[in-house]
């Protein structure tokens, strides 16, 4: 039996967004800005030419634009771009509130000093497309924009030449970007939030083919993509959470007061309840009566699935305000999430960590055996102070540990201490100064079974993802410092390279802020660095590359920036080769290259007509694991080639 699902086809809106025939004044009428960013040579820049300028035509209408049109050399029937020019047109695209978009345009490039001059076009600085032999005959280019939808961008055409021959140049014309409007949720933009009331509630929704519009800021710090929008009145003031629990993909969530999507003010966010258990999203702040609060879900890295929110508010301190009614931790490891919003200071109650604080919540933890444990508050939405003691009452305890700031690049707070088995410890976590805010507090006990090198995890496989943590892990004697960076809670796997070939590790999806280094060798204060990496570009997580050779044995240390101890996830794999599956001529002799290898990997394409010398062509970013571009046929070319890039 064949069990047949149909499923309805996504709407989508095609629009043109953009559109220049430079056929008015330029640059004033298209919005451009032109210059030359090269303060060598004479100055030449971009402007527009008539159609018999060079006597190559338009391609429509009777103007076009030109690399040099403003300072070129030569003639108006033969003229030359001038050698150190880096002419550039520039102007703004909106591309906010859409769920794709493309920008195509028709070139021409008779003469160019070729595998050195080159043209290019860049989206936020990031080069899309780009040229450098010569192109004869008037030829469209079409680039995917999708990645760069949900905000306002920086379109640039680009032309830079060295100090030595120079050639006739770029001609532009007919440059459109178009966009796709998905008919998506209906509270997809933020003037359409749905409105939720009262002091608890649910109610369900979905972000699939929502979009992000432009100005609108990033939730919990990331990109997201695939936001919806919620408007809530708070009833009575006090303290109120929102969560996404039971919702089907990992969220994000925001809270914003503000009238309009591009000047919101944050009041509260969060990415997970718990990084890498609980993927859903918490929110806990102190409402004011009457105030319109605006609340986004948005998916990780645009994720998107059905949605559930649901909101509690409720009138005093937290629970666990007082001494006396502190929540009871169990076992090891283990998170907990609350919030210190409305919570007081009670009387006897000690200064934490050295500071008048103010507002103090209380937990308990009877340590399940001796042995060294930390307590961390890491993932909390304020600064925090943190404290441990031992006793019966709030007015006669006995300090254990305590501890204000991890370091001056953290504003949360940690503490270890050798606990004994039996005993029960007293944990106050406040708000320096008094704040407050939504609260998470993590703790296990136990050294990590692979803190020192000589007891280092082994993985397997050529890919392969795991996770563990560093805490009360330390640093051995003669132990490199990773990354560049002190750290002091190391642990350590190896790997042995089942082939040989590019390959990365990186601890994206970490709660930790970590160092990743990999090295060779057999003994820890004698080993040879392989690579090492902090930050992977805006991540507080790592990432490196390294090409790995068969049958040699390498080890990877995980430590935390300034000694924190956290999760972290580790993952590896080996980096696909690129190759092509198709080169298909086109109308016009262009030809589409089809190329296929491993997600968000990037690679120089070149061309030979010989085998042995490669000519740089372009720069290409594979972002859904295969990449097509039309690339004009020009030349003698017979053979292309993607190169790796780092």
């Amino acid at each position: 039996m064949t069990a047949l699902v149909c499923l309805p086809p996504r709407l989508f809106a095609q629009i043109t967004i953009f559109s220049e025939d430079f056929e008015g004044p330029f640059p004033s009428s298209g919005g451009w800005l032109a210059n030359d960013a090269d303060p060598i040579g004479p100055p030449a820049y971009w402007s527009t030419v008539d159609a018999a300028f060079g006597g190559e035509g338009a391609h429509s209408g009777n103007r076009k634009a030109y690399c040099a049109g403003i300072g070129f050399g030569g003639t108006a029937t033969a003229p030359t771009y001038q050698s150190d020019m880096i002419a550039f047109m520039t102007r703004s695209i909106n591309l906010g509130g859409y769920s794709g978009a493309s920008l195509s345009f028709w070139f021409k490039m008779p003469s160019t000093e070729e595998g050195v001059d080159q043209a290019k076009v860049s989206v936020d600085g990031l080069t899309v497309w780009s040229m450098s032999t010569a192109v004869t005959a008037w030829t469209q280019a079409t680039i995917n924009l999708d990645p760069f939808v949900g905000a306002v961008r920086s379109l640039k055409f680009e032309f830079v030449s060295d100090a030595s021959i120079t050639a006739e140049g770029w001609y532009v014309d007919d440059v459109q970007v178009t966009a796709r409007v998905s008919l998506g949720p209906p509270n997809d933009h933020f003037t359409n939030a749905f409105l939720v009331s009262g002091t608890s509630g649910a109610t369900n929704g979905s972000n699939v083919d929502a979009t992000k519009e432009a100005g609108e800021p990033n939730h919990a710090g990331n990109g997201g993509g695939k936001s919806i929008w919620y408007r809530w009145t708070a009833p009575i003031s006090g303290t109120v959470s929102f969560d996404t629990l039971g919702s089907g993909f990992d969220t994000l969530l925001g809270v914003y007061t503000g009238s309009n999507v591009a000047s919101l003010t944050l009041v509260a966010n969060n990415d997970d309840i718990s990084p890498g258990v609980i993927p859903q999203s918490r929110a806990v702040f102190s409402a004011t009566a009457a105030t319109v609060y605006r609340l986004a879900v948005d998916g990780f890295d645009g994720a998107s699935g059905p949605l559930v929110l649901n909101w509690n508010q409720s009138l005093g301190p937290p629970a666990n305000d007082d001494f006396a009614n502190a929540w009871a931790l169990t076992g090891s490891p283990g998170t907990t999430n609350g919030s210190n919003i409305d919570a007081t200071k009670q009387s006897g109650e000690p200064n934490h960590a050295g500071n008048a604080g103010g507002s103090s919540v209380w937990f308990r933890w009877t340590a399940p055996a001796s042995g060294p444990v930390t307590f961390t508050t890491l993932g909390s939405g304020f600064d925090t102070l943190l404290a441990v003691y031992t006793g019966g009452s709030v007015g006669s305890l006995t300090v254990v540990a305590t501890n204000d700031d991890i370091s001056a690049n953290f504003g949360k707070s940690q503490v270890s201490f050798s606990a004994v088995a039996g005993t029960v410890y007293r944990i106050a976590v406040d708000g320096y100064d008094g704040l407050a805010g939504s609260l998470v507090l993590n703790w296990a006990q136990g050294l990590s079974p692979n803190d020192l090198f000589a007891n280092a995890i082994a993985l397997a496989g050529s890919a392969g993802a795991t996770n563990g943590n560093n805490f009360n892990a330390t640093k051995e004697v003669g132990e490199p410092d990773h990354a560049g960076e002190a750290g002091g809670a190391s642990v350590w796997y190896r790997w042995t390279a089942p082939a040989s070939g590019p390959v990365a590790f990186d601890t994206e999806g970490s709660s930790l802020d970590t160092l990743l280094a990999v090295y060779t060798g057999s003994q820890v204060a004698n080993l040879s660095l392989v690579a090492s990496n902090h930050y992977s570009d805006s991540s507080l997580q790592s990432r490196l590359d390294f090409v790995a050779v068969a049958g040699t044995v390498y080890h990877i240390a995980v430590d935390g920036y300034d000694r924190t101890e956290w999760k972290f996830d580790l993952n590896w794999h080996s980096q696909t080769q690129p190759r092509f599956t198709a080169i298909v001529p086109q109308p016009g002799g262009s030809l589409q290259l089809t190329l296929v290898g491993g997600r968000g990997e990037a690679y120089k394409v070149q061309f030979s007509s010989d085998l042995v010398n490669w000519v740089f062509l372009r720069e290409v970013t594979n972002v859904t694991g295969t990449v097509q571009f039309l690339q004009p046929a020009v030349g003698n070319w017979r053979f292309f080639r993607a190169v790796l890039e780092p």
